[in-house]
């Protein structure tokens, strides 16, 4: 029999209190313990194959084949510069697990999981591939695919195989390149790195360096103060990130971006029929105020002005 009481008179029949359930208890997801490091690119948005990546987060899929199938990323910094353009991709330390052990003589690696780690800078990534070339050291005889790395002051190298990879982090380094595909990372201040071969991309975080580059389709990005960059070769990118820095493409359908305060030179060309080549047109020079000019954006000589592009 349900109770009643009485209050002012008025009689009221007593509902009994009805409980909250009791929540289950969440299991968490454990981390993987036996993962293997690498490095990965995305676009600027963290997407990848219209894939959108969250740093921090482990992804998951059910299978995990080279090309094809699973979340795809390199153990050697610089081979991801074969994916993903230099200037125009944010670059990560990754962790995977259920890694896929074949290659198939590719510099790729498939994972059934990943996860992005922390975003690397170009400071970050010139680190890594020094880090990993010194871990990984080797002496070839080969002319073509050389792989240098070298961690003393003043050191000098010079390379002329197609894609070579050289790494550098002491001080008045200076390294040339004339090989196609060459990847070069510096890290040491007053570095001086100059490149011949055509699709070269040059890192620098080192404060006070100079990169010269005159083959087509050369990309540069630098991070370190009071940098200098001249390029030549057509369809190049120069992107200057350190402070007080100067950034020069006269390149036929050159390109360039730096952050605020840094100079740009562009050069813009036209082709003469006459004489059958290229002939230039104007040069011109200005600073990025974050105004007229923006920073972080890219820019190309059109018709006598700076045109976003």
């Amino acid at each position: 029999m349900k109770k009643k009481i009485m209050i002012d008179g008025i009689e009221y029949q007593a509902v009994k209190e009805i409980k909250e359930p009791k929540k289950k208890a969440v299991k968490k997801v454990k981390e993987p313990v036996n993962t293997v490091k690498g490095f990965k690119a995305t676009h600027n948005d963290l997407t990848c194959n219209n894939f959108q990546y969250k740093v921090g987060e482990w992804y998951k899929e059910d299978t995990a084949e080279l090309c094809r199938t699973g979340f795809h990323f390199c153990e050697n910094p610089l081979d991801v510069l074969d994916y993903y353009d230099l200037c125009d991709s944010k670059f990560f330390e990754i962790e995977a697990d259920e890694v896929n052990n074949e290659n198939e003589d590719d510099n790729k690696r498939v994972a059934k999981r990943i996860k992005l780690k922390a975003e690397l800078g170009i400071k970050g990534f010139v680190n890594a591939s020094f880090k990993f070339l010194w871990a990984n050291a080797e002496i070839k005889d080969d002319d073509n695919e050389n792989k240098l790395v070298d961690d003393t002051d003043s050191s000098q190298v010079a390379t002329s195989g197609y894609s070579s990879k050289v790494a550098t982090s002491g001080y008045s380094s200076k390294v040339a390149t004339s090989g196609n595909y060459s990847q070069v990372a510096t890290s040491g201040d007053y570095s001086k790195v100059a490149t011949s071969g055509n699709s070269s991309q040059v890192a620098t975080s080192g404060d006070y360096s100079q990169v010269a580059t005159s083959g087509y389709y050369s990309k540069v990005a630098t991070s370190g103060y009071y940098s200098k960059v001249a390029t030549s070769g057509n369809s190049s990118k120069v992107d200057v990130k350190g402070e007080f820095s100067v950034g020069a493409n006269i390149g036929i359908e050159g390109k360039a971006k730096g952050i605020k305060g840094n100079w740009l030179t562009l050069a813009e060309w036209e082709y003469n029929n006459d004489a059958c080549k290229y002939k230039p047109l104007c040069v011109k020079s200005l600073q990025i105020d974050g105004k007229k000019i923006k920073e972080d954006t890219w820019y190309k000589l059109k018709d006598g002005e700076f045109t976003e592009c």
